[in-house]
């Protein structure tokens, strides 16, 4: 039920789609705009070695390529030769270090400064069937989305670090057997799902209920930890869909569309998994909402259906 009326809601809502395409797009050029301004020499440096072109190649060479042994040693290769150049020179090689930084405390930040606004405008259809605005609502919120956009780098950050470590150890690990190369896309698909997956389980109803409730950030975190733990087995049963889902379709469509594609299944998976979120948040809260104008849903606690299910057994 979950699952299928956060699809219908978020087809109701498809037009945030575009919003959050807009939003993304542009938060995109203005981080690599700071990050190639800030760390110019070591970008300069990296096109005097032709790096640029080898990856351009790289792309144009593999657009239609289902080998992912072949593509990930590929990738290996370009990691080692990334690394080849700028080691050698200590300078360069902390430039890329705060490079890498930048890029990614700005654009987590700015993207999570995006979700409260996303999250609101769908409650405001669920819990009362209302259209908000999102640049309203985005205006309106930006204090407090600033806040939440410093409070989930803080948190989320180890998680992001050991996915992105684990990754490239992987990647790194192509290339050396036949045998190895077969194997390890499915093993590193499957751990990077995994741990994804585990990640969102612990964060998911922490915007929901911050937006649901409008309570402070810390407080709202530890109750929906709290509340992620208590149906842990429905949450993270859930994220292991949704990962396999999004991962499936980002990946199909961004192969067969030449990247393309990715300009609306990205959005289009980020406001999924809000939805998801959201209405996951209602249903573990015994929360009404609205599926369409014709449908409400009203739901129960899950304790309280537990409950049944034991008075049942017991008669």
């Amino acid at each position: 039920m979950i699952v299928e009326n956060s699809f219908k809601i978020s087809l109701n809502k498809s037009s945030l789609i575009w919003k959050i395409l807009v939003y993304q797009v542009i938060t995109l050029i203005f981080v690599c705009g700071i990050c190639i301004a800030c760390f110019y020499p070591l970008f300069d440096h990296l096109f005097e070695h032709e790096y640029f072109s080898k990856v351009g190649t790289f792309f144009t060479a593999n657009i239609y390529n289902f080998n992912l042994g072949s593509v990930m040693s590929q990738i290996g290769d370009l990691i080692i030769e990334i690394w080849s150049i700028i080691s050698a020179d200590t300078g360069l090689l902390l430039m890329a270090i705060f490079c890498v930084v930048t890029f990614v405390v700005l654009f987590t930040f700015a993207s999570a400064m995006m979700e409260i606004p996303v999250c609101e405008v769908i409650y405001g259809y669920m819990g009362s069937y209302t259209k908000l605005n999102f640049t309203g609502s985005f205006i309106s919120n930006l204090w407090r989305s600033l806040k939440f956009g410093l409070c989930k780098l803080v948190t989320s950050t180890i998680f992001d670090l050991i996915i992105f470590a684990g990754l490239i150890f992987g990647i790194l690990q192509f290339g050396h057997s036949n045998i190895l190369d077969i194997i390890l896309p499915f093993i590193l698909i499957f751990g990077l799902i995994l741990f994804v997956s585990l990640k969102q389980s612990l964060f998911a109803l922490w915007l929901p209920n911050l937006v649901t409730n409008n309570q402070k950030i810390w407080k709202s975190f530890a109750q929906s930890v709290k509340l992620s733990f208590k149906n842990f087995k429905t949450v993270f049963s859930i994220a292991i869909i949704l990962m396999l889902i999004f991962f499936a379709v980002n990946f199909g469509l961004g192969v067969l569309t030449c990247g393309v594609g990715l300009l609306f299944s990205v959005p289009a998976s980020i406001l999924y998994f809000i939805v998801t979120s959201t209405v996951m948040f209602f249903h573990f809260s015994g929360l009404k909402y609205y599926v369409d104008k014709d449908k409400i849903i009203t739901t129960k606690k899950l304790e309280d259906m537990e409950k049944l299910k034991n008075l049942e057994k017991i008669i």
